[in-house]
């Protein structure tokens, strides 16, 4: 097959192809209007793919609201191949395509089990995954299919999708390459090639066409001989684009009333069997005429299936149907398939009215999707049952579940709580309220907050767990916005009103709770220590993993800190054994803000990357993934990656600002002040944190840039300011924290004079050395050092600033450690660098591999966890083996234990 102006995308063709045999992995995304050859493309790469193992479905628009339909037209053939996965892929993965019973199997696990079937897949020969319409495949199976194809790297993988130039799927991360019309003499080109045209007919044409190609095909294979030969003038032509579909209604049109309802039963198939769609016309008393369709070059029949000629093509036959003519076709198709999901929801497509038998098949569906732990098809299976219902009794509960689920999925849900508002019975509409209280905390949504809010005394009156769990949401959404005043008062109402139970038999029973004892920590007291214990023991016995945020930072503002750790590690185990992606997203990023306090940067910097990774996966992800690269952008400034810090904080602000998130923003700008400490602009330092607010209490072991403040005004030569900041940080803050009580021993150590400086520096470094801040005890050590070499003492400085030193080349914290040698040489010592390994850096996916390892995980392990194949785990191994200069595990573990954060 030839194909003529495209040899740009022939070339990435080709290359993506070569690579895969070579064990690269490729993904191409074709992306353009409808008809400028996106088909053809896949087409021409699927002719160079004789070597490998093709695996080619197209997304159907009939077939969007049935999960895993895509996934199954993709996989169904491969049953067998199905059968050898590992469990628990196996069983999610012939759960999710009905080819097995169903089991808990959650988005992310489906997501796994694709990743190892594709992989596995192309051990025995290269594979070549081609999709067209990607943008028609359903969410689930995009997700899953997303999830593997982002993951794949060392493997004989190429995949090839083909989507609309204006999708509705995100495809960031993927290399996407656009689609272009054809020059006008490409064009040209094409149609002498495949019709007999005159010059003048071919220039005309192309330019119609605007250099799509399809418009271009179409208006050729409609003229008559003598429009051709250029002797009749061609009449007007629709304009390229969605009307594009225009060109196939002559085709559509002419047919007979079986051939066109034959036609609609094909596509309204994922795949079009030949068998299925005859029986479905028999059922509906048509006498399907296959020969017909041929002839007309609508589609043609390829072995047992009928295949479109062009997804416009099925596009247009659906498009031009009215509503009766595509009611009946669902159901004749109903008729006659099997009992299961698709049967479920023709019938479903089929009505006109209610009907309470499809209700309850639907239901059973709903309750399919949720053992399945896929709250996006139990949303849409609940939400169709609700409209279905033949009562308003049945329709009330199916309205709830459907917001539940539509809550739980980041999907809307404002039209069944209109309902159950509306409409619904009184004793469903708090538990609607709490819906609708969730929705609003989690999208950063006030102002229904605040209205809930304010009508908490009625609901309190129906429902006072529910009226208590809303205070909590209230609460939470205060505190994303630092309003720490507002936040504590709704929290203590809502603590009021569960009576001090910390977890209430219902949904987000915690909820009251641990807003209680996140806003308790906020100012200069704490949260009562034994009340926070046992609500981590609650949590973990209950696996509330969706509150288990919140309480981890309530352990951080207590001081915390290994607490909060060990908590949140717990926590992050179960939520990813379950499945909970997004519990599991903002876990992994509550152990990178624990570890990068606790001086443990490589691997914050790999919990923070896993954290955005995971927020990538879920819809409602956009705050998570804020919080991700503000963290990163913090490890890269403490690294000495300036340009890195500030591209990250550049993202992270957009996104912060734009949900808002208060706290992100405070972590951003922790970021541009290390940065712009490490270029040596300590005025431009001193300016922004003067600007910020000044977070006392516990919430100053979150920022605690504020203790920074003090050092910044000291080394600009203003004591009297530092000292006035001083005393305001001492009287105000949480007096309890060994933290704060070791950062204001420095503060006091660098405003003391010459006979009391190295007291208060020794008793920092003991507060700050009991609650593990190792990079706070280094940094104590610099300045104590600093201060020493300052009155002469030369020997007790170099012992001060070498321990620093060491600590900060060991958490690879540059600025730091350049500021360190710069007193170290100050003191005398005659040497221009201190002596390190001279070796290649390690890539943040070869880091995380080889510190996995090191922790003794097989590499199928390190797969499973990192969510990669084994070939790229061994790959990465390889590449990190090579670098370290090792040639064991063993030795790789010798040498960088001392990199590991305490387990």
């Amino acid at each position: 097959m030839s194909l003529v102006g495209r040899e740009g995308e022939i070339a990435h063709i080709v290359h993506a192809i070569e690579a895969a045999t070579r064990g690269r992995a490729t993904v191409l995304v074709f992306r353009g209007a409808p008809g400028v050859g996106k088909t053809a493309l896949l087409d021409f790469a699927e002719g160079l793919t004789a070597d490998f193992t093709v695996l080619r479905t197209s997304g159907v628009n009939a077939e969007r609201g049935i999960a895993y339909a895509g996934l199954h037209a993709l996989l169904h053939r491969e049953s067998e191949a199905l059968e050898d996965l590992p469990e628990p892929a196996r069983s999610a993965m012939l759960s999710a395509l009905a080819l097995g019973p169903p089991t808990m199997a959650d988005p992310l696990t489906v997501g796994v089990a694709t990743l190892a079937f594709l992989t596995r897949k192309a051990m025995a020969r290269p594979l070549a995954i081609v999709i067209d319409d990607f943008h028609e495949v359903d969410e689930a199976s995009r997700t899953a299919l997303l999830f593997a194809l982002r993951r794949l790297e060392s493997d004989s993988i190429v995949g090839l999708l083909a989507v609309r130039d204006q999708p509705t799927v995100e495809m960031s991360s993927l290399p996407v390459l656009d689609v272009a019309p054809l020059e006008s003499d490409d064009v040209i080109a094409m149609l002498r090639h495949r019709f007999e045209l005159g010059s003048s007919v071919a220039t005309a044409l192309a330019t119609r066409s605007e250099g799509n190609p399809l418009t271009a095909i179409e208006l050729a294979s409609n003229l008559t001989e003598r429009q051709r030969i250029g002797v009749e003038p061609l009449e007007r032509s629709p304009v390229v684009g969605q009307a594009a579909i225009e060109l196939f209604r002559p085709l559509v049109e002419s047919l007979s009333p079986a051939s066109c309802f034959t036609l609609q039963l094909a596509a309204l198939c994922p795949v079009p069997r030949v068998g299925l769609v005859t029986r479905a016309a028999e059922a509906a008393g048509v006498v399907a005429d296959l020969a017909h369709i041929e002839r007309v070059r609508l589609a043609e029949r390829v072995a047992d299936n009928i295949r479109f000629v062009h997804p416009l093509a099925r596009s247009a036959v659906l498009a031009l149907c009215g509503p009766v003519e595509l009611r009946a076709a669902h159901r004749a198709l109903a008729a006659v398939l099997p009992d299961g999901p698709e049967q479920v929801w023709h019938a479903a497509a089929a009505l006109d009215g209610p009907d309470e038998d499809v209700a309850a098949a639907l239901d059973r569906l709903t309750t399919t999707a949720l053992l399945q732990g896929d709250p996006h098809q139990a949303y849409r299976s609940a939400a169709r049952a609700a409209f279905v219902s033949a009562a308003h009794d049945t329709a009330a509960p199916r309205h709830l579940l459907a917001a539940q689920m539509a809550a739980m999925g980041g999907l809307p849900a404002g039209q069944h709580l209109d309902v159950l508002f509306e409409h619904g019975p009184e004793h469903l509409r708090p538990e609607a309220t709490v819906i609708a209280a969730a929705i609003a905390a989690w999208h950063g949504d006030s102002d229904t907050l605040e209205r809930i809010i304010a009508d908490i005394d009625r609901i309190a009156t129906i429902d006072a767990g529910a009226a208590a769990i809303v205070c909590g949401f209230a609460a939470t959404e205060r505190w994303n916005h630092l309003d720490l005043a507002g936040g504590e008062a709704v929290a203590r109402r809502g603590f009021h009103l569960a009576d001090g139970e910390l977890a209430l038999p219902r949904p987000f029973g915690s909820m009251p709770a641990v807003a209680y004892l996140v806003h308790s920590s906020t100012g200069t007291g704490f949260a009562p220590g034994d009340l926070l214990d046992d609500c981590t023991a609650v949590t973990i016995e209950r696996a509330e993993v969706d509150v288990a945020f919140p309480l981890a930072l309530s352990l951080i503002m207590n001081g915390r800190l290994e607490d909060a750790r060990s908590y949140a590690l717990e926590m992050h185990q179960q939520a990813t054994g379950r499945g909970a992606v997004s519990a599991a997203a903002w876990l992994a990023l509550v152990i990178a803000m624990t570890e990068r306090r606790l001086g443990w940067i490589d691997s914050a910097h790999r919990w923070a990357r896993r954290g955005g990774e995971l927020a990538e996966c879920i819809p409602a992800g956009a705050l998570a993934i804020s919080l991700s690269k503000a963290e990163l952008a913090v490890i890269a400034a403490l690294r000495g990656e300036l340009d890195e810090s500030r591209r990250l904080a550049s993202d992270a602000r957009r996104g912060a600002e734009a949900l808002p998130s208060r706290p992100s923003l405070e972590i951003v700008d922790d970021a541009e002040v290390h940065c712009l400490l490490a270029e040596g602009r300590l005025a431009d330092a001193e300016k922004l944190l003067a600007q910020r607010p000044q977070y006392l209490g516990g919430t100053a072991e979150l920022f605690p840039m504020v203790y920074e403040h003090v050092d910044v005004l000291v080394r600009l030569g203003k004591p009297d300011a530092a000292t006035a900041l001083a005393d305001h940080l001492d009287a105000r803050g949480a007096t309890s924290s060994p933290g704060h009580r070791g950062r204001m021993a420095r503060c006091r150590g660098l405003l003391a004079d010459d006979d009391a400086f190295a007291s208060c520096f020794e008793a920092a470094i003991e507060q700050l050395g009991a609650a593990a801040l190792r990079l706070e005890v280094a940094r104590t050590e610099l300045m104590f050092g600093e201060r020493l070499r300052k009155t002469g003492a030369r020997v007790a400085a170099r012992t001060q600033l070498e321990r620093a030193l060491g600590e900060f080349e060991r958490a690879g914290c540059r600025p730091w450690a350049e500021r360190a040698l710069t007193a170290l040489r100050a003191t005398g010592l005659r040497r221009s660098e201190r002596p390190t390994a001279d070796r290649e850096p390690l890539t943040a996916m070869e880091e995380q591999i080889a510190h996995a390892v090191a922790a003794g995980r097989s590499n199928r392990e390190v797969a499973a966890e990192l969510f990669v194949s084994t070939k790229t785990v061994e790959a990465h191994l390889t590449r990190a083996y090579r670098k370290l200069g090792v040639r064991s595990r063993t030795e790789l573990s010798a040498l960088i234990h001392t990199e590991r954060p305490p387990r």
